[in-house]
């Protein structure tokens, strides 16, 4: 499931990145100031946060949490409705 949320980050991430080249595209065809900072912030932003999604993603991964497909890594004590749920998942 973290893998998933990654990749669909990812897209998003790289929308924002193309929707700023093409903010800077109309700026550059219509001499508009405020749209090519727009743009400029879009794609700066995007990379941006594209290389720390792909970071933590790796982080992550060297760290085991993409071996299940939910990764709780709670202890929980007690006599309440859910405290069988002690541990990760798998072990």
């Amino acid at each position: 499931m973290a893998m998933f949320m990654m990749h669909i980050t990812f897209i998003f991430e790289v929308i924002a990145a193309a929707a700023g080249l093409v903010a800077l595209h109309y700026a550059a065809q219509h001499k508009a100031k405020l749209i090519k900072a727009a743009g400029i912030i879009l794609v700066v932003f995007g990379i941006g946060s594209a290389a720390c999604t792909w970071y933590y993603a790796a982080k992550y991964f060297f760290m085991g949490h993409y071996e299940h497909a939910y990764e709780f890594n709670i202890t929980m004590e007690g006599k309440g409705p859910h405290y069988h749920c002690s541990g990760s998942v798998g072990d």
